[in-house]
């Protein structure tokens, strides 16, 4: 859940902290080429993990996502080369989870970093574009 939460042994803190880890232990198991190969396979382990996540993207191999329970990423999402997109930011005393929306036809470029809280916005186009 959203949210600022200690750093310390309590409920929320070590269900994201476990959340973290079973990601972690997927991407460097040998299953991470194979995940993001398809966007079929992301589709499926991504909605699995809890986010909503439209079958129309395009991601990158080496990008990096955290957080899928607190994703949404829209149709026609193209993510770029070692991309982070997270949706915690752990200090020394907090760890402080904020949802992250991508909405559709939203472009994240090669080595950018979604901090959490991030919302995109669809940009209007005038008439005859």
């Amino acid at each position: 859940k959203k949210g600022i939460y200690p750093v310390s042994f309590n409920k929320n803190y070590i269900s994201w902290y476990l959340n973290l880890s079973l990601h972690r232990c997927m991407m460097i198991s040998g299953l991470k080429n194979l995940i993001m190969s398809f966007a079929w396979s992301r589709y499926y382990i991504f909605t699995s993990l809890g986010a909503k996540i439209h079958y129309n993207h395009n991601f990158a191999l080496n990008v990096d996502i955290c957080d899928y329970s607190l994703l949404t990423i829209g149709a026609g999402c193209v993510i770029g080369d070692h991309a982070k997109v997270s949706a915690h930011y752990l200090t020394k005393e907090k760890l402080i989870l904020r949802p992250v929306f991508l909405e559709k036809e939203t472009i994240v470029h090669e080595r950018v970093r979604v901090s959490p809280g991030t919302k995109t916005q669809v940009a209007q186009t005038m008439k005859g574009d």
